[in-house]
Order: structure tokens, then sequence, then C-alpha cells
């Protein structure tokens, strides 16, 4: 139990460092750091309980760390930077080669996650270019199987949050929404609830 509080703890400061120092975002003094110390040791904790100490269990953390560095700056910016991206992809590669994962599954997802979006984007203009590094990133690590139902879901809950926003007059229905945070909660929803809902 030790090791994983000190790991979230590790996660934390790992997440605050690239937000603030790497894509310059400012969000020392709001909730949501407050938010990270609470929420971060609740994830890392129900993985651990989910998965047990093993390498789908660093896969899931590490993957979760950079979706929330991204969700995060989207969320203040709404950009998202390729390096992030890239280095998910080359981290998340290199955790399944060590572990000797079964590597085509991964790969697999890496295809699926980078061309279902890209015609999103180029037919629908629905979802933003980073978008499909983001979706890339969690179907390369996630792998084939499960990473077909993260587009669906993802779209659902921008959708409900779309609703809430237009609902309560805080945006237009011509505005943008950061969606990588979308993303991040769809994932979630895979990794923690797949084989009961789906």
């Amino acid at each position: 139990m030790i090791k994983i509080i000190l790991i979230s703890l590790l996660m934390v400061q790992i997440i605050l460092f690239f937000t603030y120092e790497v894509a310059k975002v400012n969000f020392i003094n709001s909730k949501i750091k407050k938010l990270l110390y609470v929420i971060i040791p609740i994830i890392i904790y129900m993985l651990y309980v989910k998965l047990g100490l093993n390498e789908e269990f660093l896969r899931y953390s590490i993957l979760i760390c950079f979706l929330i560095v991204i969700s995060i700056v989207d969320y203040y910016t709404m950009y998202i930077y390729d390096i992030t991206i890239i280095s998910g992809i080359m981290v998340q590669g290199l955790i399944i080669l060590i572990t000797r994962g079964i590597i085509i599954n991964h790969l697999l997802g890496l295809v699926f996650g980078l061309i279902i979006p890209y015609i999103m984007v180029r037919i629908t203009r629905g979802i933003g270019s980073g978008d499909v590094g983001v979706y890339a990133l969690c179907c390369f690590c996630i792998g084939i199987e499960k990473c077909i139902y993260i587009i669906p879901i993802s779209f659902m809950i921008g959708g409900i949050y779309g609703m809430y926003l237009l609902i309560t007059k805080k945006k237009s229905k011509d505005s943008y929404i950061p969606f990588a945070p979308c993303i991040l909660l769809g994932t979630l929803f895979i990794i923690f609830l797949h084989q009961s809902y789906i």
C-alpha cells in the first residue's frame, strides 16, 4: 500500500512538472492541483487492485500520467503537443519490448488509433488533429481488442459534456471544447469497466 501511495505522489509531481515547466500551463494555485493529489492515488490504487503489480499496471499507470498532462494542457490551451504523444508512444513501446508483450496486438491498436480518428477529422472536422495522436497513444497502449471501444465511448462523453456546456450557456454551438479529457475518461472506462459493460 505504501508503494502505491509513493508511486501516485511521484506521478502527481511528474504531471505538475510537465504541465508547468514543459507546457508552461500555470495552475499551481487552482483546484486542479489539489484534485490531482486526490484523484491520482485513487486511480493508481484501483489499478493495483484490478491488476496487481505487473506489466499492465505499469503501462496503464504511465498512460494515465501522459493523458492527464495532455488533458490539462488541452483544457487550458486547446492545443496538444506532438512531443507528448511521441514520447508516450516511445515509452509504451519500450515497456512492451522489455516485458515481451505481444507487439502485434499493440501495433494493430496503433494503426487503428491513427486511421479511424484521422478519417473522422478529414470527413467531419468534429475533432482536432491533435486528438488523433491521443487516440493513437491510447490504442497503442491498450491493444486492438479493447481500443475499438475508446472512440465511441469518448464521443458519448464528449456529447454529454457538450450538452452540459450548451444548457448552462458556457459555450455556444459553434464553440470548440477540449476533447482530450473525454478521451482520458473513455480510456479509464475501458481500463476499469471493459469486461463488465461492453
